[in-house]
């Protein structure tokens, strides 16, 4: 992207002004050639817009949309305005006039394959793609439904002195659960926003957060319905990562050319790029994922700064001692020759593999020495599928719920929470009350036998040791000792819920 311009002038105002008027300010602004191409989507090419454009009709390639642009004629440039996407089903007609840009875009970016698409707004799209078809998709009048209800009922009175509410709320994610499992009661739900503000005191932003949740957990209910995605784990992990990518609070965007303002879920406005509003689940081999194996003890020693000379003798101390899973950070001296000792002299039990991977390139390269583990610092999610299409278990590194859900929703085996010693226990904790429930959660980062604790009152009993058991330049002997130590302290704490 070479320039970017927005401003407030919509459908309306551009009519009155002139289309061409207003482009041309837009274009002279950006210092734009005069030989330069222009593709206009969205409400520019409704009926009341520039130039009609009309719609292809779905099932339909996206390949067609380009195809079927239409041009404006007697300009003095070649400006293009794209078609819509209608569904002309009588039991579920539908339409969209811009998004089916950003479905181009998405799906350049997501390759083959069968995937659901949601795309938030006032008026949210999920869309079914296969490959590079759209196959039908739903429209859902979310965020009008809550400005309605907001200011024009007797819920007014209970939101009127909030304007938004904390991410992560927990009135917020508990009504998405109620609502997403009891659709039917929504209507019920709506008015104990009210009663609980009568009855309990219920805070103005908890009011406001319970009514956007209900009206989110309504939506995504009627879309996993209406794609038919079965499974439990499926559904767990659409409802989930769509709360998390969609509907975090973000500053609000100005009105598009030819268009209103997008809102960001229920009445939260934010201003996003296309990928930003692009919430992907890939359905296809979402039963393949290599889930976390069984571990006596699920403790992954990580030995940043190992030198290949060493490998064999500290990989082997912690073998003998009882350790089943070993990390070495990319990062480190020739990692991958470290790697490639650890793994011809570990047991078939034994899971080895590498950390700081950032790239395909170096999961493939971690592949061909035979690693089993990928743990990353970040949550890349063309790393984690490759990783699990090489039968890896995948361990991407995260810290807010928005990473923990994108990464569960890439299909990460687990998730590492760094630096643990940041987020503390109850961070922990707060952020894993709205994560799959079979997702394997580990500590890493400041974590050691001092504070294994801490961490079981939570239910945490995963983690990762860096420092508190090897160190660079320590001999095999030292590593032993801080190896058995450490498992002692670990069983003394956990011995009962293995």
């Amino acid at each position: 992207m070479l320039a970017e311009r927005r401003s407030a002038e919509g459908m309306t105002t551009a009519a009155k002004t002139g289309f061409h008027t207003v482009l041309d300010g837009h274009l002279a602004a950006v210092s734009a050639p005069a030989h330069l191409p222009i593709i206009i989507c969205g409400m520019a090419g409704a009926r009341q817009g520039w130039k009609e454009a009309g719609y292809i009709e779905t099932p339909a390639a996206l390949a067609e949309i380009a195809g079927r642009a239409t041009a404006i004629p007697d300009v003095d440039r070649d400006i293009r305005i794209l078609p819509g996407l209608a569904q002309r089903d009588r039991r579920h007609p539908d339409v969209m006039r811009g998004e089916e840009t950003q479905l181009l875009g998405a799906a350049a970016h997501l390759g083959a394959g069968s995937h659901l698409v949601c795309m938030p707004g006032t008026h949210s799209k999920w869309v079914r793609l296969a490959d590079d078809r759209v196959e039908g998709f739903s429209t859902f009048m979310t965020g009008e439904l809550f400005d309605t209800i907001a200011r024009h009922t007797i819920l007014s009175h209970a939101v009127a002195e909030a304007d938004t509410f904390a991410a992560g709320s927990a009135a917020f994610t508990d009504a998405v659960s109620r609502t997403r499992e009891n659709p039917a009661l929504a209507t019920n739900l709506l008015f104990s926003v009210r009663a609980g503000q009568l009855l309990h005191g219920t805070a103005a932003a908890d009011a406001r957060a319970q009514l956007s949740g209900t009206l989110i957990g309504l939506e995504i209910a009627g879309a996993l319905a209406g794609v038919g995605l079965g499974g439990r784990r499926m559904s767990r992990r659409l409802r989930w990562t769509r709360h998390a990518l969609s509907y975090c609070p973000r500053k609000p965007g100005p009105q598009r050319p030819g268009g209103r303002r997008r809102r960001g879920g229920a009445g939260r406005s934010f201003r996003c790029r296309p990928y930003d509003l692009a919430f992907v689940m890939e359905r296809k081999n979402m039963d393949r994922i290599p889930p976390c194996p069984p571990m006596e003890r699920p403790l992954i020693a990580i030995l940043r700064g190992l030198k290949p000379e060493e490998a064999e003798g500290v990989v082997g101390a912690l073998i003998e001692t009882g350790f089943t899973a070993i990390e070495i950070p990319l990062n480190s001296p020739d990692p991958f020759r470290s790697i490639e000792t650890a793994v011809k002299m570990a047991p078939a039990g034994c899971l080895i593999g590498a950390g700081t991977v950032l790239t395909t390139a170096q999961v493939e390269r971690l592949a061909d020495v035979g690693g089993r583990l990928m743990v990353s610092p970040n949550v890349e999610p063309a790393v984690i599928r490759l990783a699990a299409t090489k039968g890896m278990v995948t361990m991407p590194g995260v810290f807010t719920p928005t990473e923990a859900l994108a990464a569960a929703a890439a299909g990460a085996s687990g998730l590492k929470f760094f630096p643990a010693s940041v987020l503390g226990p109850s961070g922990i904790a707060a952020i894993r009350a709205v994560l799959p429930g079979d997702l394997e959660i580990a500590a890493v980062g400041g974590v050691s036998e001092v504070n294994f604790a801490d961490y079981a009152a939570i239910g945490i009993r995963s983690f990762g040791l860096g420092s508190s058991l090897y160190k660079p330049g320590m001999s095999a002997g030292d590593v032993r000792q801080r190896a058995i130590a450490t498992l002692a302290a670990y069983d003394a704490v956990y011995g009962g819920q293995q």
